[in-house]
């Protein structure tokens, strides 16, 4: 689920009922920490529209504020993390195998199934492979399948395994590198395959039968650049055969440096907000209640902005322009405020390890030396 979504019931729409406003969206009343986009003290004191057509546009209004507070608040966090925060997972774009010596069908192959597996070295919340294409380099032309396994699905006691994603590659010329692109999911646009499920690291099997078709010497790392690449500072890459695919967790004899004709071409990624996407008890956890403020903030501000814009500004209140301008100045100030703003106590406050994306500085340094 996206962020946005997630976080979407965290502050309510309207509590206050209303004749007028009828066809209200679906849970319009619901808030799962009691904030509410209509807060007495600081959101706009509404003057009800009286024409089914006004009732549309409130809602229609009182929706965009809310989604677009929540949009900014994301950004604003991610800004502000990003200042008493060092990134942890370098990130990386490209393929995950070199072929520029590529010049030799690989001999030895006698078992079934040829695999590259992607495991990740600690563990990484947050951390996500982004698969974009799977590529084949292989001596003899067809149309082959690529699963993908993961490896908390290979401890299950079904007889027969179900691919966490699957994709067939054509090859047409023996020697050349085929490639297909992967079904663009209509929400994430690559394949995202989270490194982590709780407190598991998640490693990744691509997995095909080359049904006597021979690899070339495809290598994860062919030594051109002289060091590590970025991406194998966080992951271990090696091929691997095995005739049954439920071994692959158990597999260490047939373990290489080469890929046996794969070339995974995508992104090393980390989502640091991710764990805000939780059941959070907003009357217990603190983080999570000053969150919810926050949020509320936000989308009563940008409220007040869409208000101020509108050209029918008399229908929805009776304050002035000028007036609406110092309310927003006002929230901007409970949200930023250093010693009393709500952001900066989040700031402060980041639960410790929910994140494998980036840490907290050490507040004992020398130089650019953490001790």
């Amino acid at each position: 689920m996206e962020l946005i979504e997630c976080l979407k019931y965290s502050v309510g729409l309207s509590q206050v009922p209303c004749e007028c406003l009828t066809d209200p969206p679906e849970e319009s009343d619901r808030s799962d920490s009691g904030y509410y986009l209509d807060d007495m003290e600081i959101a706009p004191p509404l003057q009800f529209p009286k024409a089914a057509t006004d009732c549309e546009e409130f809602w229609t209004m009182m929706e965009r504020a809310r989604a677009d507070g929540i949009r900014d608040f994301i950004t604003d966090f991610l800004i502000h993390s990003r200042t008493t925060t060092t990134l942890k997972l370098t990130p990386f774009d490209g393929y995950f195998m070199d072929w520029e010596k590529i010049n030799l069908v690989l001999t030895g192959i006698n078992q079934q199934y040829l695999v590259s597996r992607f495991e990740p070295i600690r563990l990484i919340r947050g951390g996500v492979l982004e698969v974009r294409k799977v590529g084949l380099i292989l001596n003899t032309a067809g149309t082959y399948t690529v699963n993908i396994y993961r490896s908390i699905d290979l401890y299950s006691e079904a007889v027969t395994l179900t691919p966490y994603k699957t994709i067939q590659v054509t090859v047409t010329t023996p020697g050349v590198m085929a490639e297909a692109s992967v079904p663009m999911d209509p929400d994430q646009g690559v394949w995202k395959l989270p490194l982590w499920d709780g407190d598991r690291r998640v490693t990744y099997f691509f997995v095909y039968d080359p049904v006597g078709a021979k690899p070339y010497n495809v290598k994860f790392d062919c030594g051109c650049t002289g060091g590590l690449k970025p991406w194998q500072k966080h992951l271990y890459a090696k091929g691997l055969q095995v005739n049954d695919v439920k071994k692959l967790v158990v597999e260490t004899q047939s373990l290489s440096d080469f890929s046996y004709g794969l070339a995974i071409s995508g992104s090393l990624t980390c989502d640091g907000m991710d764990w805000m996407c939780r059941n959070w008890n907003y009357k217990t956890d603190s983080f999570g209640r000053v969150m919810a403020r926050l949020i509320q903030l936000y989308s009563i501000r940008k409220l007040h902005a869409l208000i101020l814009n509108s050209r029918r500004i008399n229908a929805y209140t009776l304050l002035k322009p000028e007036s609406l301008q110092q309310r927003i100045i006002g929230i901007s100030q409970m949200i930023a405020d250093p010693i009393q703003g709500n952001m900066p106590y989040l700031i402060r406050n980041i639960p410790r390890g929910v994140t494998g994306c980036w840490e907290c500085e050490s507040p004992f340094k020398k130089g650019n030396i953490s001790v």
